[in-house]
């Protein structure tokens, strides 16, 4: 999205970002988890004992083991659990028992009436069997090989989510001691579940975001968590402590014993880009005055820009270019609130050329806490001041024209709210932009309002154009 305002004065942009995010789990008495399984606790596969074990084990819990065979609604044993926990290590098609309607319908039964439940491995593909889903998940095998890296591997919320508190937005979960074929159950590509998606598939330094492995459902009272790989219990596992750490948030999450700030979705689709209405209080700045500057020894001169690069940074803000014109980026961390800032001037009227200043050689001078570039032209001088709030999320672009004949400033900027790597610029998805004529600034926000950035000027411009442009003279669709 490219926001363009034409100015006759003294200009200053604004960028703003803030974001809160945390989790915190409620001290109540230990959760009733019922843990199902076949026949007994006896018959279990080795994969399942383990995992039964390592709940046992797990400080908060109370765990019961639940046989799958005779399951109906209204259960007594389902009754007096808080979560359910079906943890499938076979790879083999569903029984008999699991796809009885009996049993499927005490599932749906429990959870519509409050309970949470946890399906990990292959119990995901119960899903469709639930109702929860018009089709099965896909099933795929992953090579997982040491290439120099190791052979970690996780899940990753987008930004935020409960089931990660105290994991930074994302876990690895799994680290085996020699090269494999890792098994993932979930949805990938294209290919877009139901449910919201709660985690994607972490392989080093890369976000798989299309391989969607963690899925939640809300039905009735209840929430059911779909995961769909790195939660294996019996193999030898370097990342344990994080898995059991996962383990407790699943739980927690399920049962309701966690508050959040935050709660994140994956968001998948088509991005669109949409206008929006918008109006403050009208803002009263002060009026733009030249700027007077302490000619210390703590600058550096140069008659002519060089294609150097160069950068402002405050606690919270961080500006960067290169000397000859133009802002390249400004961020916000973790938020790239703004990028391509370019600007051009027109003097002597709307026949006078449009002149881009990144295609200007002007004089340059770098201080600690500012950049200024001095533009000369025939009969007239354009100064820009950029400078960064040491605290603030805030950077100022400060004009002055001296000139003969009356000039128009056009100022351009593009944003896709990119946040850092390793997310890509799609994760966002919608984005939406408004003018507030009273704050004189226009506000660009991704479609859940998670995240924003305000860039605009002391004065009211003559003109402004947001949308999708391609540049200086592209066409816009709004």
């Amino acid at each position: 999205m490219r926001g363009r305002s034409m100015v006759r004065w003294t200009a200053a942009a604004v960028i703003l970002f803030h974001a809160a995010a945390g989790a915190a789990v409620a001290q109540l008495q230990p959760i009733r988890v019922g843990f199902l399984g076949a026949e007994s606790a006896e018959a279990l596969d080795t994969e399942g004992a383990a995992a039964l074990r390592a709940l046992n084990a797990r400080p908060g819990v109370e765990a019961r083991f639940i046989p799958v065979a005779g399951l109906t609604p209204g259960s007594r044993a389902l009754a007096e659990c808080d979560v359910l926990w079906y943890h499938r290590g076979s790879t083999g098609e569903l029984s008999v028992a699991e796809r009885a309607p009996e049993f499927l319908a005490a599932l749906r039964q429990r959870v519509e009436a409050g309970a949470g439940m946890l399906l990990t491995l292959d119990a995901p593909r119960l899903l469709p069997e639930l109702g929860l889903e018009d089709a099965p998940p896909d099933v795929r095998d992953v090579a997982v090989n040491d290439e120099g890296y190791g052979r970690r591997r996780g899940l990753h919320a987008f930004r935020a989510h409960p089931i990660f508190a105290g994991l930074h937005g994302g876990a690895m979960l799994w680290d085996a001691d020699a090269d494999h074929a890792c098994r993932q159950v979930g949805w990938f590509g294209d290919r877009v579940p139901r449910g919201r998606v709660a985690a994607v598939d972490w392989g080093y330094v890369r976000l798989y975001e299309d391989a969607k492995l963690a899925v939640e459902y809300e039905t009735g009272a209840g929430r059911m968590l779909a995961v769909g790989a790195y939660t294996w219990f019996a193999p030898p596992n370097r990342e344990r402590r994080n898995l059991e750490l996962f383990l407790d948030n699943c739980l927690g999450y399920l049962a309701g014993r966690m508050t959040a700030a935050a709660r994140d979705h994956w968001t998948y689709g088509v991005p669109q880009v949409e206008a929006r209405g918008r109006a403050s209080g009208r803002l009263r700045p002060p009026p733009p005055r030249p700027w007077r500057r302490p000619d210390d020894a703590m600058v550096l001169r140069s008659p002519f820009a060089a294609d150097a690069p160069w950068d402002l940074a405050g606690r919270r803000i961080l500006v960067m270019g290169r000397e000859p014109g133009g802002i390249a980026e400004i961020w916000a961390h973790p938020l790239m609130a703004f990028r391509d800032v370019e600007a051009a001037l027109r003097i002597g009227g709307d026949a006078a050329p449009l002149a881009p200043l990144g295609g200007e050689r002007p004089e340059i001078e770098i201080r600690p806490e500012s950049v200024t570039r001095i533009y000369r032209f025939r009969r007239a001088i354009l100064k820009e001041v950029i400078a960064a709030d040491p605290a603030a999320p805030v950077a100022v672009v400060h004009y002055e024209y001296r000139g003969l004949h009356p000039a128009e400033l056009v100022v351009s900027a593009t944003s896709n709210l990119r946040l850092m790597w390793p997310y890509s610029e799609r994760v966002w998805g919608t984005l939406t932009h408004a003018w507030d004529d009273g704050l004189g600034a226009l506000l660009v926000q991704d479609g859940g309002e998670r995240a924003a950035a305000v860039i605009g000027a002391n004065r009211r411009p003559l003109q402004v154009m947001a949308g999708r442009y391609d540049g200086f003279g592209g066409s816009g669709a709004d």
